[in-house]
């Protein structure tokens, strides 16, 4: 049985006048700001967004009063500011620390409450986590990032992008999923041609490759090799199979990022070498959650992945790159790498920064908040007064 993780207790907020901890009557106003910050969309909210919400920030099976998420509240009462934290157990070599993730950052009126951000992200830095760790920064939250002598990690900042048909990919560029069900149409078509023609002059099977064995599991299999997989990480987050399970299905409810592909990966011995998750989306794009490697295996690994998004039609792979991947992706042909949003890490013990630095440590996907459906959910549903 695993130990407790054991932390300091939290200082107090009561003597803060205008930040706060998150409460679940904040629920409604938050996502209003939600929605005004992030969709552009002046309605009060849903009932879907609502909860989304309260599951990531204050049902969270870590939930911790030291890492909960925090509200900028102005004098008269209103809410004018919220920064969504959530708790990150990480271990590294036996070592236990508790730190957090930082998430949804957002000051809807910035020029009447031109200090909320700032004080948001003071407050949260004062409670003193052993390590705190951002990985969907856009550019302003990444000045912010900076301000606070947070280490950006570049290469766990880019984004690989493989494409499969490179009609259906510069056809898709076009479609971006929106109001062009004709373009797509055209798109998966013309995938589906340039992938017959790629089959009739498939080459020779790598050696190497025939030796590992992927399929498709259910969210319980995978958690249990998600797990068993961490400790290929020196730096690993300190879960079970049933956090994993929790945070499968979270991912699972994101519809418009369409269906879930949970899968495993072995060598010709049996043994697991190697699990992701990734969505197919209605536009035909692989989007891959996350991805666990035993060390030198992850060659393989993402080959299996390439392999079950060709076969869905996928026109295109998409993923967070990171050090010990890259290893693995130099030996696919024809990938390409950009720039989307940062991730950064501050860790008060040195070898802990380290490891996040020299790319020992896990990072992406159910590490962070990109999993969690708030971050890709439109929401135009559901709207209520």
């Amino acid at each position: 049985m695993r130990d407790e993780v054991s932390v300091a207790a939290p200082p107090t907020l009561r003597n803060l006048t205008r930040v706060r901890a998150l409460k679940s009557e904040d629920l409604p106003e938050i996502a209003r700001i939600f929605l005004n910050v992030f969709r552009n969309s002046s309605e009060s909210g849903s009932k879907r967004l609502q909860r989304d919400l309260r599951s990531a920030f204050l049902e969270h099976p870590h939930f911790d009063e030291s890492t909960c998420a925090l509200v900028y509240e102005r004098n008269d009462g209103e809410l004018a500011g919220f920064l969504g934290s959530l708790p990150l157990r990480m271990i590294l070599k036996g070592k236990r620390q508790l730190g957090s993730a930082v998430s949804t950052w957002m000051v809807p009126n910035r020029s009447r409450d031109p200090n909320a951000g700032a004080l948001l992200i003071q407050t949260h830095m004062k409670r003193g986590h052993s390590f705190t760790l951002a990985d969907t920064a856009n550019n302003t939250s990444l000045g912010f990032s900076k301000a606070i002598k947070m280490r950006v990690l570049h290469a766990n900042s880019l984004q690989w992008v493989k494409p499969l048909s490179y009609a259906g990919y510069t056809l898709g560029m076009f479609d971006r999923g929106k109001s062009k069900p004709w373009l797509r149409g055209l798109s998966i078509g013309a995938s589906r041609a340039e992938g017959y023609l790629r089959r009739l002059a498939a080459r020779s099977s790598d050696p190497y490759l025939d030796n590992f064995d992927s399929r498709e599991v259910d969210a319980e299999t995978f958690s249990e090799s998600f797990v068993s997989l961490l400790s290929a990480y020196p730096l690993q987050p300190d879960w079970t199979p049933e956090f994993v399970q929790w945070a499968v299905a979270e991912c699972s409810r994101r519809p418009s990022m369409g269906r879930l592909l949970l899968c495993e990966v072995r060598d010709g011995h049996g043994q697991t070498v190697g699990c992701f998750a990734l969505h197919i989306t209605p536009a035909h794009r692989a989007i891959v959650v996350q991805v666990l490697a035993k060390r030198y295996s992850e060659r393989a690994v993402l080959h299996a992945l390439i392999e079950h998004a060709r076969l869905y039609q996928s026109i295109a792979v998409y993923g967070a790159a990171s050090p010990r991947l890259l290893e693995g992706l130099f030996y696919l042909p024809n990938v390409f790498y950009r720039h989307t949003c940062a991730t950064a890490v501050k860790a008060v013990q040195p070898d802990f920064l380290q490891a996040f630095i020299e790319g020992e440590a896990l990072t992406g996907g159910f590490v962070g908040d990109a999993y969690l459906p708030f971050t890709t959910e439109s929401y135009d549903d559901e709207q209520i007064s």
